[in-house]
């Protein structure tokens, strides 16, 4: 029907084989009119896809969820699962895929105010059970009255971390986007509030940006800036930049960003990922050149530093006690060592503890045990860092 946009859905195999009806499978009834979505793969050949449907009336726009089996079946009700059942438009859906096939979905909502609109979001356990109650969480408050270009990533422990655009000058024109951001937890509490990210100069451009997680709670921004090379017009271009979120909301890098590319001409379409290293890569369209586009690439953020790198770990029967030595060539935020004994070499109980030497070069230690089990006996070290994190010597 004219005017009504709706969304179908395919499974294609490794052979480009159409496994679903040839003509795709529809998400929503006819005639019905359905707006922007987002998908995720579950883990048995289906996914999971959020949309925006029309459903008039007061309620003008509803987020919806549903699940389509590896069989190409609808498994949460005919039409989908409604997220925000409520008056006032719900509008431009994101969803992220935190464990299993759990999901959390966040919508801009102007279900309190027209004008203003809030951040919302739902999670979905795999069976389609709504967690956060019927009609979604308020996870930020008095967004921007415009469309925000949110974006989640899963923080690999059940949560999340969302960006949006906060840039409403009530003067006139913003020349600068401001990211803000946040994590969640499973419930949709704060693990960090609201703050500002990222902040780049796009002038009359189209905002553009990229998120991806880094698999340990944070996560790594990517994005488009205008930039002016020494006053020749001819050079100016599109620059790239990024940032890195720790998992505890602190940057990597200062509020501009770190730069990717900063030669004249322009770079843009840019794409990112995160690699097996918890690393991040960024791929864009390069026309430094000046005659062709060109395909480049950088890798961002520093390998991760292990807090302890071990040298030994030795023990020796001195008459009726056991004397341990072990000694470390690195150390970072280590706060010490607790030593760990056990007849069977799986169930270790502490004996004693020994602090760090807080020495970047690594140092020797030693304890000694004065009342050994009888029998054989079996020693590790439990190492932990000054975050709480724990890691054993080998």
């Amino acid at each position: 029907q004219v005017g009504r946009a709706r969304r179908l859905t395919q499974h294609i195999d490794a052979a480009a084989n159409r496994m679903w009806a040839a003509s795709g499978l529809p998400l929503t009834p006819a005639f019905t009119d359905m707006l922007t979505h987002d998908a995720v793969p579950d883990n048995k050949g289906g996914i999971i896809i959020c949309f925006g449907r029309n459903s008039g009336l007061l309620n003008l726009h509803e987020i919806y969820v549903q699940h389509i089996n590896a069989d190409g079946m609808a498994e949460w009700e005919t039409t989908g699962i409604n997220l925000s059942n409520v008056p006032g438009d719900q509008l431009f859906c994101k969803i992220a895929k935190d464990t299993n096939d759990h999901v959390i979905v966040i919508w801009q909502d102007f279900r309190l105010d027209p004008a203003w609109s809030r951040l919302y979001g739902q999670r979905i356990d795999s069976v389609g059970n709504l967690q956060w109650g019927p009609n979604g969480k308020m996870l930020a408050d008095s967004v921007v009255p415009d469309y925000t270009w949110t974006k989640i990533v899963s923080d690999s422990k059940k949560g999340a971390v969302i960006t949006w655009f906060d840039n409403y000058d009530p003067i006139g024109q913003n020349d600068t986007a401001r990211l803000y951001g946040i994590r969640i937890d499973s419930t949709g509490n704060n693990v960090w509030a609201k703050k500002e990210l990222v902040a780049w100069y796009i002038g009359q451009v189209p905002y553009e940006y990229e998120l991806a997680p880094d698999f340990k709670g944070g996560a790594y921004i990517s994005f488009m800036k205008i930039f002016t090379y020494g006053g020749n017009p001819s050079l100016d271009g599109y620059d790239l930049g990024a940032q890195h979120i720790y998992p505890d909301g602190s940057l990597e890098f200062p509020l501009t960003g770190m730069a990717v590319s900063s030669v004249p001409m322009n770079q843009f379409q840019q794409q990112l990922a995160t690699d097996s290293s918890g690393l991040a890569i960024v791929v864009w369209t390069d026309l430094r050149s000046m005659t062709n586009y060109d395909l480049y690439a950088m890798r961002i953020g520093a390998p991760a530093t292990l807090p302890v790198t071990w040298l030994h770990f030795a023990g020796k029967l001195t008459g009726s006690s056991v004397s341990l030595t072990w000694q470390t060539s690195h150390e970072e935020n280590n706060k010490g060592f607790t030593i760990q004994r056990s007849t069977n070499g799986n169930q270790f109980d502490s004996i004693g503890f020994e602090a760090a030497s807080y020495s970047p070069t690594g140092a020797l230690y030693s304890f000694n045990d004065v009342n050994p089990l009888p029998g054989q006996n079996y020693y590790r070290l439990q190492q932990t860092d000054i975050d709480g994190k724990i890691s054993y010597s080998r």
